[in-house]
């Protein structure tokens, strides 16, 4: 079955004309701050999934982590690739659907008191005078936040990424505790899904909308493959399953590789004008450059090599809303962010 599945990968790779590019499966700094939630929980979701014996360790292994921060990387480092500031820069796509996270922050203890130690918890105190719960506690950074004397249910919190459901089973071993399990979110929203046959990763960018607390309606998808051995990456297609008019939200323009905002345009070598813009935009570059303008899905509307020190761009005909124009010339890229009125 798998090497069917391989095959049909393959053959549809070979038939939609994009192509791989060069990268670079090095995680940058910003890239390791900005991801690391989602790479853990993409490699519990594989643990669970797998039913590996990790699935009992509270921190989860950097072998499960690796790959998935080596074809993260090489998409992020995929610059030619528009559909990459799309997901990145522009709809600022992370795991952030409750229902499909594997990473809780919380959970929930229910104690006796009679053991007494539950009673510095009872009173919002996380040190209880147990050594073994504080000594597990104090070192994956939980606090309690709050407790019910209905029903002796202590809530602790942590900014730790860890893997919560081993923290409980542990935390259910110390006399006193009669269960431990995490707090499980509800509602969907924007997530990456990412899978692995051989050295072959696949990556999937989801935006989600329209009754989210019910498990969203719409959705649209950008798909990647990256080759593990190479880092070389491919943009391989969009789609979307929209079933209601409400439209795909604004994107929310995270800029995390330094896209340029309006106010700082006009100190720029490279100019973009006006903006907003009705009719026609202006964009002085000086050199030569390569012009493209893309759209909120990411979509490329224009896209020209030039040599003139200044280019006029008919948008009459584009939708109102936002849209990129992305300037490069071979050293370094600057993206603005226009408003088409």
């Amino acid at each position: 079955m798998k090497k069917l599945h391989l095959l049909l990968i393959i053959t549809l790779l070979s038939v939609t004309g994009y192509s791989q590019v060069t990268s670079d499966c090095t995680a940058p700094s910003i890239l390791l701050s900005e991801y690391e939630k989602d790479v853990k929980d993409i490699a519990l979701k594989r643990i669970i999934y797998f039913d590996s014996e990790d699935a009992g360790l509270i921190d989860i292994p950097s072998a499960w982590q690796d790959t998935v921060w080596a074809g993260l990387a090489a998409i992020f480092n995929s610059f030619s690739i528009p559909e990459r500031d799309t997901v990145f820069d522009i709809h600022c796509i992370h795991n952030s659907s409750p229902i499909n996270s594997k990473i809780y922050k919380r959970i929930m203890v229910k104690v006796n008191e009679s053991y007494g130690w539950p009673l510095a918890w009872a009173s919002l105190n996380t040190v209880t005078g147990n050594a073994a719960v504080d000594e597990l506690v104090n070192t994956y950074g939980f606090t309690v936040v709050s407790y019910s004397s209905f029903s002796d249910v202590a809530t602790l919190e942590t900014d730790q990424l860890i893997n919560a459901i081993a923290f409980c089973e542990q935390m259910a071993l110390n006399e006193g505790v009669i269960y431990a399990e995490p707090s499980y979110g509800i509602g969907d929203a924007n997530q990456i899904n990412y899978s692995r046959i051989g050295d072959n990763l696949f990556f999937t960018f989801s935006v989600k909308w329209d009754d989210c607390p019910s498990g969203c309606i719409n959705r649209y998808m950008w798909h990647f493959f990256v080759d593990y051995n190479t880092c070389e990456t491919m943009f391989t297609g969009a789609e979307s399953y929209i079933s209601t008019s409400a439209p795909i939200p604004d994107p929310s323009y995270c800029n995390i590789t330094g896209i340029k905002t309006p106010k700082t345009e006009v100190s720029s070598d490279w100019v973009v004008f006006p903006n907003p813009a009705t009719n026609i935009i202006n964009i002085k570059t000086g050199n030569q450059a390569k012009i493209e303008i893309i759209n909120s899905e990411g979509k490329i509307k224009f896209r020209k090599n030039t040599d003139d020190i200044a280019t006029s761009i008919d948008i009459s005909e584009y939708k109102s809303g936002l849209y990129l124009v992305k300037l490069s010339d071979g050293s370094s890229i600057r993206v603005f962010k226009i408003i088409k009125e």
